[in-house]
């Protein structure tokens, strides 16, 4: 893992020590780097993902937690911020990355109230 001394520009000032941060959607792409970034920060991160195998290689890299999310059930997500504090302490950060596919492909102005709640 890249140390928070190999962190350049405006990352470098960044001290999350003893912080704890859980990030949804964590096992690829944007949610990765987010999980990452915040690692070399200082802070503990719970990574989730409806991916586990993905979520644990991604906190196996940063040395960080991580479980099984499917963040379209409330009941789940829950449970989650009730693990994650009670494996890391009390959560100062959430990242919600998780992407939740509604299967519209129309325009963003005909997206409903309801699809808007899913997403």
């Amino acid at each position: 893992m890249t140390s928070k001394k190999d962190l350049d520009g405006a990352l470098a000032w960044i001290d999350l020590t003893g912080k704890v941060a859980h990030v949804t959607g964590g096992a690829k792409g944007i949610g990765k780097g987010i999980a990452t970034a915040l690692a070399m920060a200082g802070a503990r991160v719970m990574v989730s993902d409806i991916n586990l195998e993905g979520a644990q290689a991604v906190a196996a890299e940063i040395g960080g937690a991580a479980m099984a999310l499917d963040v379209t059930d409330r009941a789940a997500v829950d449970e989650a911020m009730t693990q994650t504090a009670e494996e890391l302490g009390s959560l100062d950060i959430l990242v919600n990355n998780a992407g939740v596919y509604i299967g519209y492909g129309g325009p963003v102005e005909q997206i409903t109230d309801d699809m808007w709640k899913t997403l």
